[in-house]
């Protein structure tokens, strides 16, 4: 019998229920559901989903608002659903490249459509070896390295901070950082003179950037701003608002009609800084920056184009 057929929206099964019907595929369920209590403590939800194409009652764990993984119940096995959300795009993308995933499962991901809430990868869960895949997929959402730095004091923190410093590279890569920042504003700056170039604002090793406007994006409350993202080490292109209320109002019309396909254009949920994001490169080359700058000045140039389409 069908899972949805046995258990009702109004019979709501319990978790013996579910270990019960997953058949032998118990041993797996039980090692993945141990990993995530002890290396995440996530909240457990029972939930019941009226989706077509896998209803019923489901098994939801989640982090900080944050949703882990959900399982399905299926006869003799079990579907686990990781969510690939825009900000783990790049880094799925770059460990699917690398062979660090099972062939299926990046079959699975290749598959998977892309949107501005990211990839759904439903993955059978029928034997052990695709722990390999869900652990690393999961940490990707949820480091457990985070996990274990928000559970130190600020004392605890300072010192693995000064530890790191005093490798010396830190300060050499950031100093790097920086002044491939100025080089690339001044460029815009020469070879845009149409262009209000702000200065270069540092961040706290989250986001580095500066902004363009002109007087049609001025007058919008609208500006363009060229981001290094620390966490990432990549460049995008922002359109950014002047404040929330005008960022707002521009937030649905854009991102249903400005994607394409000569731009990987996206939306993170969690990025409150933007209205619509841009990657102009996931693997800058900072050894040779002459061509770094003409990637990012082409990708910027097509992004502001689309962009003053699209208004």
């Amino acid at each position: 019998m069908k899972w949805n057929e046995l258990f009702k929206i109004d019979q709501m099964p319990s978790i013996a229920d579910i270990r019960n019907y997953i058949g032998e595929t118990k041993p797996i369920w039980d090692e993945l559901v141990l990993y995530l209590e002890k290396t995440y403590k996530p909240k457990r939800q029972l939930d019941y989903s009226k989706d077509s194409l896998q209803p019923g009652w489901n098994v939801k764990y989640r982090k900080s608002r944050k949703a882990l993984c959900t399982f399905y119940p299926m006869e003799g096995y079990f579907i686990a659903l990781i969510v690939v959300g825009p900000k783990e795009e790049e880094k799925v993308r770059h460990d699917m490249e690398a062979a660090l995933f099972s062939e299926s499962v990046k079959k699975l991901y290749e598959k998977s459509a892309y949107s501005t809430m990211g990839r759904w990868l439903m993955i059978e869960v029928k034997d052990k070896s695709v722990l390999n895949d869900i652990k690393p997929l999961i940490g990707i959402r949820i480091m457990p390295k985070e996990l274990e730095a928000n559970m130190k004091t600020l004392n605890e923190l300072i010192k693995g901070y000064t530890h790191h410093l005093q490798q010396g590279e830190i300060q050499i890569a950031y100093k790097g950082i920086f002044e491939f920042l100025s080089r690339l504003r001044t460029e815009f700056i020469r070879k845009y003179t149409h262009y209000d170039v702000s200065s270069v604002y540092q961040g706290y090793m989250d986001m580095s950037y500066f902004s363009l406007s002109t007087k049609s994006l001025k007058d919008k409350g609208l500006k363009i701003a060229i981001v290094y993202v620390h966490k990432k080490g990549n460049f995008e292109a922002w359109l950014s608002a002047r404040n929330r209320d005008v960022r707002k109002s521009y937030m649905g019309s854009l991102n249903s009609n400005i994607y394409g396909e000569d731009l990987n254009f996206f939306h993170d949920n969690n990025n409150s800084d933007a209205i619509i994001e841009c990657i102009l490169t996931n693997t800058p080359n900072f050894d040779d920056q002459t061509s770094l700058i003409e990637i990012i000045d082409q990708g910027v140039e097509k992004f502001v184009k689309k962009i003053n389409d699209s208004l």
